[in-house]
């Protein structure tokens, strides 16, 4: 893997990490904001419960399902034994609770799937604003209660009350008010208003607070994951930049004995003359030195900088003379050879590059066409992407598995074999130039013709 790639799937990785840290992220936020809203919901409509039971009046103090207080029995409960006050007192500290605006809830109530019922203290009735309206069945109003609120006036309310019972939901918010409808033992339809500003504020608190974490979570994890991954991977670049180091010192001392062989062996020839062990070895030198030569192209393809000085080139140019140049090869072999390829088309490339790709292209398609076959070659462009597609005929290409062609060092048994001449790595090269221009290339066959397609976009 060259460093390029390993830079590559380390931006990879930190997208995906990103995203996955972002969905989690999310995910929690909303459960939490979630959470509190159904909590705080459930509170709401118990207490207008509570207001619309008790004919749109607040009790002064009793538990959500009583509807009046008897003064009675209050002074009974204030006539008891100072030692069941005390501990009924100690009970109440002992338990974990959770107090908002006036009402106590446990810890298990609160997470309890039905809705849980206050105990609502004396206080809630001087900080609950609210306001009621009860109306006969003409929808009529027959009683107002506005004096638990101040913004709210009575004309106001009649038109929220007859607002509330058109809609099809009885509990709802509008605005920052909550309303219920409900129906009375008589009949009679009551609607409550009540001012819940707070409660909107804390929702809002808690979901700006959520989303502003998740922000500082994502940027402290880019941070974070950026310089971890950095240490990760450096030793991986610096054993891309040794494995290309070492095939370029290899290249090079492989040269010298593989020279010296060659020679030799036309001295061998010169005193004994030609024999077939010696055209043999001579067939093999040449081969090593062709092997060596692409894998140096291959080392310098993977490290070659995307920095590289672009210009306008002219690809139909190109592609006319790099054609030009491979027709004898391909007449010479009564192979046909035929271009279709569009006029004044330019791109935004390295020019050499470009003649390296179509080289390839067409040195494969000449050593891997069938005899007396046909070579195409077509060039078009749309927009700003280019479309390069090199076909030659290949009669035996039916249930070929063409998905490993562009890995390195394969061949396919039947048509990428050692008679050819072939190394396996004309078409890895092919496929890391076509990733320079952001593209894609693939290989398909169809009634006898075998076609590799290349997508090539502007690199400017």
């Amino acid at each position: 893997m060259s460093t390029r790639e390993i830079r590559i799937l380390r931006r990879k990785f930190i997208l995906i990490a990103e995203i996955s840290f972002a969905v989690v992220m999310l995910f929690m936020g909303g459960l939490i904001y979630t959470s509190n809203l159904l909590m705080t919901r459930s509170q709401i409509r118990t207490i207008m419960q509570t207001i619309a039971r008790n004919d749109g009046d607040m009790p002064e103090s009793f538990n959500s399902d009583s509807t009046d207080v008897d003064p009675e029995e209050t002074e009974a409960d204030s006539s008891a034994p100072a030692a069941e006050i005390e501990e009924s007192e100690d009970a109440l500290y002992d338990e974990t609770v959770i107090n908002d605006q006036n009402i106590t809830y446990s810890i298990l109530d609160i997470f309890s799937q039905s809705a849980p019922s206050p105990k609502i203290n004396s206080e809630l009735r001087y900080s609950t604003r609210y306001f009621a309206v009860i109306l006969d069945d003409e929808k009529n109003p027959l009683s107002i209660k506005t004096n638990h609120i101040a913004s709210v006036n009575q004309e106001d309310a009649v038109s929220l009350a007859l607002y509330a019972t058109e809609r099809s939901l009885s509990f709802d918010n509008f605005g920052n008010y909550y309303y219920l409808v409900s129906t009375l033992e008589n009949g009679e339809t009551i609607v409550v208003y009540m001012d819940c500003s707070s409660e909107v504020i804390t929702n809002l608190r808690i979901l700006y607070i959520a989303g502003l974490l998740c922000i500082a979570g994502l940027i402290i994890s880019v941070l974070l994951l950026s310089a971890i991954s950095n240490k990760i991977v450096a030793p991986e670049i610096e054993n891309a930049k040794r494995q290309k180091q070492f095939i370029t010192n290899a290249s090079h001392e492989l040269k010298t004995p593989l020279a010296v062989i060659r020679a030799n062996t036309e001295l061998e020839e010169m005193i004994n003359g030609e024999t077939e062990w010696t055209q043999s070895t001579m067939r093999q030198i040449d081969r090593l030195n062709g092997l060596i030569q692409n894998l140096v192209m291959i080392s310098r393809s993977a490290e070659q900088s995307d920095d590289a000085i672009l210009t306008d080139v002219d690809f139909t140019k190109i592609a006319n003379e790099t054609s030009e140049t491979f027709t004898p090869l391909a007449t010479q072999d009564d192979k046909r050879f035929e271009r279709q390829i569009g006029e004044n088309i330019h791109m935004q490339a390295d020019e050499s590059q470009l003649r390296q790709l179509l080289s390839l292209l067409l040195d494969n398609a000449i050593k891997y066409c069938d005899d007396d076959g046909l070579i195409r070659i077509m060039l078009s462009k749309k927009g700003r992407t280019a479309t390069l597609v090199v076909s030659n005929s290949y009669a035996e290409g039916a249930g070929v598995n063409y998905s490993r062609f562009f890995d390195r060092f394969y061949r396919e048994d039947q048509s990428h074999n050692v008679d050819h001449g072939g190394y396996g790595i004309g078409l890895s090269i092919v496929e890391s130039l076509v990733h320079k221009y952001k593209g894609s290339v693939s290989v398909s066959w169809k009634a006898g013709m075998i076609s590799f397609t290349c997508v090539l976009n502007d690199r400017n």
